[in-house]
């Protein structure tokens, strides 16, 4: 189900892009104008339209901020939104950088070149947090660290993990007839994340 779910996803957004790209192509080409002279080919226009991007990141990320601040002073349920935008780039930017460890193997021989550190790395280290945040927040036991905790949750840790990218790494290595792989791939992600995630929540229950 999944398998058959990631196919027809990839074939409807190839579909719609060539759809898109050439209705595009159609209209524009009265005018005199196409989807490559939109390109950046300058390192000029590179510089201004990151110069533009940041700021408008910026803008963006200074925006939520303030708003986190008043929803959260008032403490309303509000607040969860803001703060997972203003807390979920950094989610992003470490899983990007873990990305790089995709492919690279373990240890100077590169072994275990087949399995995604980066992605494992990623979601065992965010079922970790999300549990520790839940103990946290079962600890606290107030409306304000509630609201925060969801907050970091649903933003930081939602941008952190990837379920998306985990389903179709398996779906490919079992598309490329690794069927062991793909099932190690799977136990060696969930199981850890369960045990984990479970000794990080109930131990500090059991021993109070």
């Amino acid at each position: 189900m999944v398998g058959i779910s990631i196919l027809v996803g990839v074939s409807s957004a190839e579909g719609l892009q060539s759809s898109c790209s050439g209705w595009f192509d159609k209209k524009s080409g009265k005018a005199g104008c196409s989807l490559k002279n939109l390109r950046v080919h300058s390192f000029g226009w590179h510089i201004m339209v990151m110069i533009v991007m940041i700021l408008l990141w910026g803008f963006l990320w200074s925006l939520s901020g303030v708003l986190a601040r008043t929803e959260l002073d008032s403490l309303t349920n509000g607040a969860v939104v803001w703060l997972g935008c203003l807390v979920g780039p950094p989610g992003v930017w470490i899983r990007w950088y873990l990305a790089r460890f995709n492919g690279q193997g373990l240890g100077r021989k590169g072994r275990l070149e087949w399995l995604p550190i980066g992605t494992l790395s990623a979601n065992i280290l965010a079922a970790c947090i999300m549990a520790a945040l839940a103990t946290i927040s079962k600890e606290v036991n107030t409306k304000r660290c509630s609201i925060i905790v969801s907050g970091v949750q649903f933003g930081f840790l939602g941008c952190l993990s990837t379920v998306s990218t985990f389903i179709a790494e398996v779906f490919a290595m079992w598309q490329s007839g690794h069927i062991g792989r793909a099932y190690a791939y799977t136990a060696i992600t969930i199981l850890p994340s369960f045990a984990l995630g479970n000794l990080i929540y109930f131990v500090p229950l059991w021993t109070k």
